[in-house]
């Protein structure tokens, strides 16, 4: 799992960005434990500011439809090598890369800019962040 993360002010921990059930959320780092692999630290921008631009995500209902939807954009670029759409967007809903990828592009970072964010997979952002250590910072949880 790769996951945008900032050291809160308020808290004084890091705490890391997604969706889950319960729509979009803010938690710590160590919720994670063992399951979370590597988070990235955006380094220029504060990325409060695009969790502030997308606070009405909050408990909002996750897009299981659009994850579903995401299969099918990720067999199309990965097995028959062309691009395609997300067929099963909700405007009103979004799931785990689509509101980090929104989330990353609110606080000024042009992360993936070919692709709509809800079009976005996990891998895509984890190679993304990975080619840019001058923006993101790369920290290790635990070994693979």
């Amino acid at each position: 799992m790769d996951e945008p993360t900032v050291d809160d002010p308020v808290l004084g921990i890091p705490v890391c960005f997604g969706a889950i059930q319960n729509g979009f959320v803010m938690m710590p780092l160590s919720h994670y434990g063992d399951d979370f692999i590597r988070s990235f630290t955006p380094v220029q921008l504060p990325l409060l500011t695009g969790f502030r631009k997308n606070l009405q995500w909050i408990n909002a209902p996750y897009d299981y439809a659009g994850l579903v939807g995401m299969s099918i954009v990720e067999f199309n670029s990965h097995i028959l090598n062309w691009k395609s759409k997300n067929p099963f967007l909700d405007a009103h809903k979004l799931f785990c890369s689509e509101i980090v990828t929104k989330m990353l592009r609110d606080s000024g970072y042009d992360i993936l800019p070919n692709n709509e964010a809800g079009t976005v997979d996990p891998y895509a952002l984890n190679v993304a962040m990975a080619e840019r250590p001058d923006l993101y910072t790369r920290r290790e949880m635990r070994e693979q």
